[in-house]
């Protein structure tokens, strides 16, 4: 039943609710942290910051600015001399990051052996990634910027040594102002010769018109023109402009694509052609819906995933009927529910309160949770509060949960322990503006 996850939590929190906040990067633990204290949560603190959690670190926030604000002063310099030693030895990208992070906070606090352990836990690697220079730049400004292009000029494997100095170069420039790179390149007569030029100003806009002016161009191409376009290319996930194709095309055109669609078998072309009714609806006419339907239970992976989120923009019984089994059946792991998005109807909380179930801290779910974020967008009722609940507590990702909570606030549902440990989340912490000033 759903009403487990709308009870409010309790302080203090316990062992193994310390470390689910800790890995989800909920706000209650600030809130145990402040009457409470973490000193009997020493180990899976620690093991917190040593080890990123984060669900998917390419679209979250870096969790280090919200962990460090739980150390009293005695952990940061238990921590300070924990990274010194753990830093320079941490093979796994993600963990170092994380770790080059929590040490340009704590050395920002006077910790020295952070300092020191974020220059040994500078790294660039044979295949191009790059760990710390950002944080090294911001600590030290100019005198940072000097050494880790220093650095990048002794690496012998760096294949574009220029892009690595022009990032470095924009890095420094985004806090010390534009053209402020040079001065530091020309006092060093070993960096000087490598000036990677002066980055150019950015016209306010200009990328954006770009966008706009291709996204028109593929507008106006006919039907023919993108079915061209799909089948040479090799792009398995995106093709640009097809979205803004498939928003301005006529009836006619559309006809075309979901003649086309009814004909191809290749996975890689039915993708792409499943994609333009994501964002303009087929028909509802039952050949049309059959397809779907039949796609849906296709044998690649991909072609069910986009066909279900094809689905989810139809209006149709057979779709509502299927996609209400697979919730029964908890087959939900490509899509399988969120055609419900566009045929739920009233007292549809009730299927939800009778067959969604999470296993312990199994993240495979997290599929469902985005598609029951759109679900609740497109139905904001306060009969399905108990659904956004369960997304609150069960996603394994932050920005599922931001979402959802903005649409409870935006109703006026949020119950009150959700208001108030929401300003104290993950996904809400970010740098303080002395953290965060110009060198």
């Amino acid at each position: 039943m759903l009403s487990r996850y709308s009870r409010p939590y309790s302080l203090p929190l316990s062992k193994s609710e310390v470390q689910r906040a800790l890995r989800l990067g909920l706000g209650r633990l600030h809130l145990h942290s402040l009457n409470h204290g973490l000193e009997e949560h020493r180990e899976p603190l620690f093991h917190a910051c040593l080890k990123n959690l984060v669900y998917d670190t390419q679209c979250e926030v870096e969790r280090a600015p919200w962990l460090v604000q739980l150390l009293t002063p005695e952990r940061e310099v238990e921590l300070a001399h924990l990274l010194l030693r753990t830093l320079p030895r941490t093979r796994s990208s993600r963990n170092r990051s994380q770790q080059c992070g929590i040490c340009l906070h704590l050395a920002r606090r006077g910790h020295s052996e952070a300092r020191q352990a974020l220059y040994l836990g500078f790294r660039i690697t044979r295949d191009g990634e790059i760990i710390g220079a950002d944080e090294i730049i911001d600590l030290d400004g100019p005198d940072g910027l000097r050494w880790v292009s220093q650095q990048a000029l002794k690496c012998g494997w760096l294949g574009d040594r220029q892009g690595t100095l022009r990032n470095f170069v924009w890095q420094y420039e985004s806090r010390a102002g534009n053209g402020s790179a040079r001065s530091v390149f020309a006092s060093s007569s070993e960096l000087d010769p490598y000036w990677p030029g002066d980055r150019p100003a950015r016209v306010a806009g200009e990328g954006d018109r770009a966008w706009q002016r291709a996204n028109k161009e593929f507008a106006a191409l006919s039907a023919g023109e993108v079915i061209a376009k799909i089948h040479s290319s090799k792009s398995r996930y995106y093709i640009q402009g097809l979205k803004a194709w498939a928003k301005a095309a006529s009836r006619e055109k559309q006809k075309e694509i979901a003649d086309a669609l009814m004909e191809e078998s290749d996975p890689h072309r039915l993708g792409h052609l499943l994609t333009i009714f994501h964002h303009k609806p087929l028909s509802s006419a039952p050949l049309h819906v059959g397809r779907l339907l039949a796609l849906a239970d296709h044998r690649e992976q991909s072609v069910r995933f986009r066909a279900n989120q094809a689905l989810a923009e139809v209006r149709h019984p057979a779709v509502r009927d299927r996609a209400i089994s697979r919730l029964k059946a908890k087959d939900w792991f490509h899509s399988e529910v969120l055609p419900l998005k566009s045929n739920l109807l009233p007292g549809d909380s009730l299927l939800f309160d009778r067959h969604l179930r999470v296993k312990g801290n199994n993240f495979e779910h997290h599929r469902l949770i985005g598609d029951l974020v759109h679900i609740v967008q497109a139905n904001p009722w306060p009969e399905l509060l108990k659904v956004m609940l369960f997304v609150y507590e069960t996603s394994p990702c932050t920005n599922c949960r931001y979402d959802v909570y903005q649409l409870m606030s935006k109703q006026s549902i949020a119950p009150d322990w959700v208001t108030a440990e929401w300003p104290h989340d993950a996904n809400q912490h970010w740098e303080t503006p002395a953290e965060s000033s110009k060198f």
